[in-house]
């Protein structure tokens, strides 16, 4: 079964996640789906203030910033390409066998790397 492979190293113990294909299709088709559509929305309307792309006067940044993020994201997640685009993008990357990804290795010796 092809799988990718997430290393996760700091200076004591490394950690390594198989990730199958499989997996990474199943969790595509859940993000692209129309409860998470829902879900999302829902949660915009909780927030109880219209989706600006400005803070409104007296607003915390954060819940703004969230607010913005959310947006974002039900835009590209509500757009009719995704899923497909999704689809095709994990199809290539089987054929990419042994190629890393990332590969971040930090000062202090920390090193995160995705291989496929």
């Amino acid at each position: 079964m092809p799988m990718m492979k997430i290393m996760v190293n700091n200076n004591r113990r490394t950690y390594k996640f198989p990730v199958p294909y499989t997996l990474l299709r199943l969790a595509s088709r859940l993000l692209t789906s129309r409860f998470v559509q829902r879900k999302l929305r829902k949660r915009l309307d909780q927030l109880n203030e219209p989706a600006d792309w400005r803070a409104m006067p007296g607003e915390n940044p954060d819940t703004a910033s969230n607010r913005l993020k959310l947006e974002v994201a039900l835009a590209i997640l509500e757009n009719a390409s995704t899923k497909p685009a999704l689809r095709e993008v994990i199809q290539e990357l089987q054929h990419y066998k042994g190629m890393a990804l990332i590969d971040v290795q930090s000062q202090d010796g920390r090193r995160f790397r995705i291989e496929l």
